[in-house]
């Protein structure tokens, strides 16, 4: 019965499914390392979180690893929940390939905001990746004339949550929102080519910018 519901629910939606079961299996697995719900000591979150020094030293697959690594049970739970309900609804608009574009490079244009602007502060989380779907899905219903107000008014919240808040990453939210705020704008178009050619070229300016900040040792 409850595979039933889960299949139901992710439909037309796959990789939002994988997504929210790596989210899930990685925090299972930091917390059977650390034997508690809290995980940040487990030694797959010590490896994988991001920290500048240690992205410039040798270690940069950290840009990518920190989206799937959280540091407690609520911390996972929120944002696997939210990537599922916003998740479903944005893959099954933009098709798999694109929402899997937006979710990546929105989580590594959170990455290198937080090595460029607050590096020795350890990061971990998907909230990044979050913050771009939400910038999207803003643009999704300015294109098709749905509701603005209901992804606004969630943007906003999570905005002030993420401004009042201590412990939360001010730079990796600001960099995901902002990544996904122009891929929300090139995927304006209705031409399936100016959708996907408008995608590479925010993904070779997010690799770009990382590559240059690991080559140059963040300086």
């Amino acid at each position: 019965m409850k595979t039933s519901i889960l299949r139901r629910f992710f439909r037309g939606a796959p990789v939002t499914a994988v997504l929210c079961l790596l989210i899930v299996g990685v925090w299972l697995v930091t917390a059977l390392q650390s034997g508690s719900i809290n995980t940040r000591e487990a030694p797959l979150t010590i490896d994988g979180f991001l920290f500048g020094p240690l992205v410039v030293d040798g270690e940069p697959q950290r840009l990518l690893s920190n989206m799937f690594i959280h540091l407690d049970l609520g911390h996972m739970a929120m944002n696997t929940f939210m990537i599922a309900l916003i998740g479903r609804e944005l893959e099954r608009y933009l098709g798999s390939v694109l929402f899997l574009a937006v979710y990546v490079l929105s989580g590594l244009g959170a990455s290198y905001a937080v090595v460029e602007m607050n590096p020795l502060v350890p990061t971990a989380g998907a909230s990044g990746a979050l913050y771009g779907l939400m910038a999207v899905l803003v643009g999704s219903a300015v294109k098709t004339r749905g509701d603005v107000m209901a992804p606004l008014t969630l943007l906003a919240v999570n905005l002030g949550y993420t401004i009042l808040s201590t412990g939360v990453s001010l730079w990796g939210h600001l960099g995901g929102l902002a990544t996904g705020a122009v891929l929300a704008v090139v995927l304006l178009p209705n031409s399936k080519k100016l959708r996907y050619g408008g995608t590479v070229a925010v993904g070779i300016v997010v690799l770009g910018l990382l590559v240059r900040y690991v080559e140059t040792g963040g300086v």
